[in-house]
């Protein structure tokens, strides 16, 4: 009776074990599937993502692209609507109008060309070196900085109280700046109409050129708002264009 008991204790025992093993390999099979699907699911949610992402910046480019296109169309449809109002001036105007509108046009072409004196707000910057001979060891910086505010929104330069004009040449040799052909001394004072805020942006921008300049000497950048500049010398507009002969088209 005795190991008949036992005997079917170690069956109880075996079966027992045999089930927790099943259950064990159960749970193991159903962790190993969840794992999988988890990591499916978080594949699907980065793919997602990154097109959501991909999307977003295709719309943001297309915006950009939108917003540039539609102020070009704005800007052709301003100039369409000078150039209509010039049409019917020419068609319908008095010949006074024509007169007063060609001297219009004539003096915006003398204000851009710098043959006329001017006057407006915008930045002064005077370079005073402690030894005058050491102007070359600043000369590569200093026309930078002369270039940077040519290429920058200033609307009229004066350099030494000299107009500088698209065809100026500004050179340094020896303890002089040179320009035009015409030698000047020092301190070098240069004067920029423009926008102050944008003139003082280009000079923030560039401060490695003007830091660099300020080690020979000391740079003094003042806001003006009234500046007098003189107009280019229209005997150097001769000379700069004895050569040059319209085109009739």
């Amino acid at each position: 009776m005795s190991e008949k008991i036992m005997q079917e204790d170690k069956k109880i025992n075996k079966r027992i074990r045999r089930a927790k093993v099943v259950r064990t390999s159960a749970i193991t099979f159903v962790c190993f599937v969840l794992g999988i699907l988890i990591a499916m699911q978080y594949k699907n949610i980065r793919e997602i993502k990154a097109n959501e992402e991909r999307s977003y910046n295709s719309l943001y480019e297309y915006q950009k692209e939108l917003i540039k296109l539609q102020e070009e169309v704005d800007k052709l449809t301003q100039e369409k609507a000078e150039l209509q109002k010039k049409v019917d001036l020419f068609e319908h105007g008095s010949y006074q109008q024509q007169i007063e509108h060609l001297e219009k046009e004539l003096k915006n072409v003398k204000l851009f060309a710098g043959l006329t004196k001017v006057k407006g707000s915008g930045i002064e910057i005077i370079i005073e070196l402690t030894d005058p001979s050491t102007l070359e060891n600043i000369a590569a910086a200093l026309l930078m900085l002369i270039n940077e505010l040519k290429a920058s929104t200033a609307q009229a330069i004066a350099i030494n109280g000299v107009r500088i004009g698209a065809m100026s040449e500004v050179r340094v040799v020896a303890t002089s700046l040179v320009i035009d052909g015409q030698v000047y001394g020092q301190p070098i004072r240069i004067a920029a109409i423009g926008d102050q805020n944008n003139l003082l942006g280009i000079l923030s921008t560039t401060r490695a050129l003007v830091d660099h300049i300020g080690k020979f000497g000391a740079v003094t950048i003042t806001p003006r708002d009234n500046l007098i500049l003189d107009a280019y010398d229209f005997e150097k507009v001769e000379r700069y264009t004895s050569k040059l002969t319209p085109v009739e088209e």
